[in-house]
């Protein structure tokens, strides 16, 4: 049976709580070694302000009627971002007294620069995100907050406001916010079969990594990880060729409006001799006529494959493709991840008719 706490225990636990927070804070700002003592002093005092409030336990908080957690800590960011200072010192209460949620949006806040009357500021967006991870250095062991590790990864990837590019160390911040390949987190994986598949400054090709972060990827429903995955089935790249296997994956993108996957479908069913998929003219045209609409690139394809067809397989191919349009009204938006997040994005039902 549980047991209430009185006011004092009550008030001890938070003390507690928000020391373990204070001490946290040292640490991380103890660890930048670029930060002169004046910067760091501020850091410590930015993530500490709030712990002489830990006994107040009888003020009740404007916020304290919102859900816990994720959704209480992203609805105080969007207040805080609208320009709402209660909201952002909120946040920062709540992040020193370990809600790790609300220490990752504030540094989102300073990530991207709307903080309320600070903007953006690189290191304690870093500092913030360290917290939520609950990592005081780049080399300790990371857990905890998946968006926290992702943003950190960005940082070190592609460098922002001071920082340099580190690929090394983002690899191992994206691949914490990864996760396991069977329940990877998206973006992670996206970024990380990116920086595989090409190389990146110290980090080495590895085509395998790249074909399986992209398969990581695609068990989320992502369009182009399906499309990547697709082609690495197809043409054995970092993989074993399965051709059957391509046939299902660039399928499932091109129903998620990957017009790369159409594309290839639509080669595959007309030019590829050793295909294990039936020649199809009019499905070939009918792929490409999808492709097209609102994208002129394809339009050339188009028109080549439609020649080749008779009166009446031209209107069959169109009518499927107006039906197949009709079906998939919603275009997914393509997710930018080179951006940082403060929400995980979703996929495989946004061209589902509401």
């Amino acid at each position: 049976m549980l047991e209430v706490m009185g006011p004092l225990a009550a008030v001890m636990a938070r003390v507690a709580v928000t020391a373990a927070a204070v001490m946290e804070a040292v640490v991380v700002a103890n660890n930048l070694g670029t930060v002169n003592m004046r910067r760091r002093a501020a850091i410590v005092a930015v993530l500490a302000v709030g712990a002489a409030s830990a006994t107040a336990h009888a003020q009740v908080s404007p916020f304290s009627l919102f859900d816990n957690g994720e959704k209480r800590a992203y609805n105080l960011y969007r207040a805080a971002a609208a320009g709402s200072t209660a909201a952002f010192e909120e946040l920062r209460r709540r992040g020193n007294n370990g809600d790790r949620w609300a220490a990752f949006q504030f540094g989102f806040l300073h990530h991207v620069g709307k903080a309320p009357g600070a903007g953006k500021d690189i290191a304690i967006a870093m500092k913030a995100y360290r917290i939520a991870c609950r990592t005081a250095a780049d080399n300790a062991a990371i857990t905890g907050n998946t968006l926290a590790s992702y943003n950190m990864g960005l940082i070190y990837l592609y460098g922002d406001d001071g920082v340099s590019p580190d690929p090394a160390i983002a690899i191992k911040w994206l691949t914490a916010s990864a996760g396991d390949d069977q329940h990877a987190f998206v973006p992670a994986a996206m970024n990380l079969a990116n920086v595989y598949e090409r190389g990146y400054m110290d980090v080495q090709r590895d085509l395998s990594e790249a074909a399986r972060w992209y398969r990581a990827a695609a068990a989320g429903q992502e369009p182009y990880a399906l499309y990547k995955l697709g082609l690495c089935l197809l043409r054995g790249i970092g993989m074993p060729a399965n051709q059957a296997e391509a046939n299902l994956k660039l399928n499932a993108a091109a129903d998620l409006w990957s017009r790369e996957a159409m594309y290839t479908l639509a080669l595959m069913q007309t030019s590829s001799p050793n295909s294990l998929i039936e020649r199809n003219p009019v499905a070939a045209a009918r792929w490409l006529l999808i492709a097209m609409e609102g994208y002129p690139a394809y339009e050339k394809a188009a028109r080549a494959a439609m020649d080749r067809l008779t009166p009446t397989q031209q209107d069959t191919a169109r009518q499927s493709a107006r039906l197949w349009m009709q079906n998939h009204a919603r275009v997914p938006e393509r997710v930018d991840y080179r951006t940082p997040m403060n929400t995980e994005p979703t996929y495989g039902t946004s061209n589902v008719p509401s």
